[in-house]
């Protein structure tokens, strides 16, 4: 069972290493990220100690603007998640990353499950978003079991959405 866990600052360790293996960034490569840490190559992000207090300032408590945390398992952490609001009122765009080494196993769905208890039970999301290539077919296959509906294609890229009113119409009745 995974659970969320705040990072300290001292933590970012983990952040740092899962942001530098090519193998877990691969889904990131190509993008025209304006991020002068971002290698569009190998889809990494170069985040060294000197970078984590300005990040660590803008990300952790500062909910309901943003969230941010370690999906763990076994005290360990496995991958991350984030949230962020966007301009309209309420609408959160949402990030999640899993090491490598843990994928297959069944723990996206269950850190999907937690980001969006977070984002509806805590932050009062009414829409919760996430972009991608639809290739990237593990990924759409989980967002669509939530229950996300895609609302635009661009560039080769697809904005999936989930309501509030879905998210818990489909609670209600799977607890059914």
């Amino acid at each position: 069972m995974l659970t969320l866990e705040i990072p300290a600052i001292e933590a970012l360790s983990y952040r740092q290493k899962l942001l530098s293996n090519p193998e877990t960034m691969a889904y990131n490569r190509g993008y025209k990220l304006d991020d002068p840490f971002y290698n569009s190559k190998t889809g990494c992000i170069f985040f060294p100690p000197e970078r984590w207090p300005a990040w660590y300032a803008r990300w952790v408590g500062q909910e309901p603007e943003r969230f941010y945390a370690y999906l763990m398992w076994k005290e360990r952490p496995i991958g991350e998640i984030s949230l962020h609001r966007v301009e309209e009122a309420g609408v959160y765009e949402m990030g999640i990353v899993i090491d490598i080494r843990r994928r297959g196993k069944g723990y996206s769905r269950e850190g999907m499950g937690l980001l969006l208890e977070q984002a509806f039970d805590k932050m009062s999301a009414t829409k919760v978003r996430n972009s991608f290539e639809p290739s990237r077919r593990a990924a759409l296959r989980i967002h669509r079991e939530f229950g996300f509906e895609v609302i635009g294609k661009k560039d080769g890229i697809w904005t999936l959405e989930l309501t509030r009113e879905t998210y818990y119409a489909r609670r209600a009745a799977k607890a059914e």
